[in-house]
C-alpha cells in the first residue's frame, strides 16, 4: 500500500495512494505530487475525496428507475 503523510494546520494526516501491484511506483509519485501541488494551494485532500463521494452517490442515485421508484412511494397529492 503506498501512503502519504502530511501536516495540514498542524494535524499529522496519511492519504492512501493506492496497492502496490495496482498502482505502480512512478504512478504513486505522481498522485503524491498531485497532493503535495493540492496542500501547497490550501486545499485538504480528505474533503476533496469525501466531496467525489458525495458526487458518486448523488449521480447513482439520479437515475430514471430511482426517480420513478421515489414518485411510486410517494403519498398521492392533490393537483
Amino acid at each position: 500500500m503506498w501512503y502519504f503523510k502530511y501536516r495540514l494546520h498542524g494535524v499529522e494526516k496519511r492519504l492512501s495512494l493506492g496497492q502496490w501491484p495496482d498502482v505502480g511506483l512512478k504512478e504513486a509519485r505522481a498522485l503524491r505530487d498531485k497532493a503535495r501541488d493540492l496542500i501547497r494551494d490550501g486545499g485538504d485532500l480528505a474533503v476533496e475525496r469525501r466531496k467525489k463521494k458525495v458526487e458518486a452517490r448523488q449521480h447513482a442515485s439520479n437515475t430514471f428507475r430511482a426517480v420513478a421508484e421515489d414518485f411510486r412511494e410517494a403519498p398521492e397529492r392533490p393537483l
